[in-house]
C-alpha cells in the first residue's frame, strides 16, 4: 500500500477523482476524505498536502462547513509528527496501573 502513494500515476489517478467529485458529489468526496487523508499521512505526507490544496482550489464551490473541514485536514496534517505521536502513546502506556 505505502508504494502507491509514492507512485506519480496513482497520485495523478487520485487527484482527478477527488477533482471530479468536488463537482459531481462533493458530499461524498468529503465522506472519503478523512480515510484517504490519513492513509496519505502514514505514506507520503506531502502527496496528503498536495491533495488538499487541489480541492482547496474549488473553495468558491463548496459550502462552508466542507471549507472548515479542509482546514482542519490541512492543518492537521501539517502539525503531524510522527515522532511526537510515538512518544505520547510510549507515555500513555506507562501511566496505565500493572
Amino acid at each position: 500500500m505505502e508504494k502507491r502513494y509514492d507512485d506519480q500515476r496513482y497520485q495523478m489517478t487520485l487527484l482527478a477523482y477527488c477533482t471530479s467529485l468536488v463537482w459531481d458529489a462533493a458530499g461524498r468526496l468529503f465522506k472519503i476524505l478523512p480515510g484517504i487523508v490519513i492513509e496519505c499521512l502514514q505514506y507520503n505526507r506531502s502527496f496528503a498536502l498536495r491533495l488538499l490544496r487541489r480541492i482547496d482550489e474549488f473553495r468558491a464551490l463548496l459550502s462552508k462547513g466542507q471549507c472548515k473541514n479542509i482546514d482542519v485536514m490541512r492543518n492537521g496534517v501539517m502539525a503531524y509528527n510522527p515522532e511526537g505521536m510515538w512518544l505520547l502513546v510510549r507515555r500513555v502506556k506507562k501511566k496505565r496501573p500493572s
